[in-house]
């Protein structure tokens, strides 16, 4: 029998019980194995309720789960983009260059640039080391 068989047979036998408590009301014995089996049937339901709630909290855990794993992955992507900037940022500031400057005005500008570069380069590093929690 399954659980809910069992509870449904419980039910009649304290319909049972009841029947016979009233028709023997005089005999203590009766009302306290009906008080047994109604105090069984409570915890059977009571066992029931908990494991619903079980099964809820079980789903919500999973649901949960599944979204950490994939902030996670945003997480790495994130990191791996910002990687990628770096290298491009150091890149641009390292690669040497082969014009000439027509005035001091272009020479500043390129120098401008470059702080500008490793400026934004500082900045990406900040970023990872606080996606690797360094900071």
């Amino acid at each position: 029998m399954t659980e809910q068989e069992l509870l449904q047979e419980a039910l009649k036998w304290r319909e049972h019980i009841s029947m016979l408590a009233n028709y023997y009301n005089d005999q203590e014995s009766f009302r306290k194995r009906l008080a047994t089996i109604e105090w069984l049937i409570k915890q059977a339901e009571r066992v029931q309720e908990l494991e619903k709630e079980l099964d809820e909290a079980l789903d919500i855990g999973l649901k949960m789960e599944g979204e950490a794993i994939e902030w996670e992955r945003k997480a790495k992507r994130y990191e791996q983009a910002l990687e990628y900037i770096q290298r491009e940022i150091h890149k641009a500031i390292y690669t040497p260059k082969k014009q000439k400057w027509n005035s001091d005005f272009e020479r500043e500008f390129e120098s401008g640039k470059t702080r500008g570069l490793i400026r934004a380069s500082d900045i990406v590093k900040e970023a990872i080391e606080k996606l690797e929690g360094k900071e």
